[in-house]
């Protein structure tokens, strides 16, 4: 669901074997809050920076309309850090709502940050990041 242009703004999941919040990051609750990055290099940029004071995502996910890092807070509560993958709105859109792709696998693949940054770094440009990391070479 969204309130504006945005792929998305709230993102409602139903698992089957969900259970009741007593460990925030693997049960039913508030998963987490998400924050979005206009484009790529502030987003990769800012997994560098985080890294340097020792913080790593728990979990990197490529959604395809978003490149997703998920972080936790002191209490359990994921933090999002994404950017969207297809520089436009419009297209990411369009991706969710008529790609089979999507409705077959929602959550899609996982990523090694450090390995997209390295890549970008190298002078990959952000298509060519996610077109490999679509075919799971990160």
């Amino acid at each position: 669901m969204s309130n504006d242009e945005a792929n998305h703004r709230i993102a409602l999941l139903a698992f089957p074997d969900l259970e009741a919040p007593v460990d925030k990051g693997h049960t039913a609750g508030l998963r987490h809050t998400a924050f979005e990055y206009p484009e790529f290099n502030s987003w990769i940029m800012n997994y560098k920076r985080l890294k340097r004071f020792g913080l790593e995502p728990f979990v990197c996910l490529d959604h395809r309309m978003t490149m997703s890092m998920y972080y936790q807070d002191p209490e359990g509560t994921g933090v999002k850090i994404q950017v969207d993958a297809f520089g436009d709105w419009s297209k990411s859109i369009s991706w969710m709502y008529f790609s089979s792709e999507f409705g077959e696998n929602p959550i899609r693949h996982h990523f090694d940050p450090q390995q997209i940054l390295e890549a970008y770094e190298s002078g990959m440009s952000q298509e060519e990041v996610h077109a490999r990391a679509r075919k799971r070479e990160f």
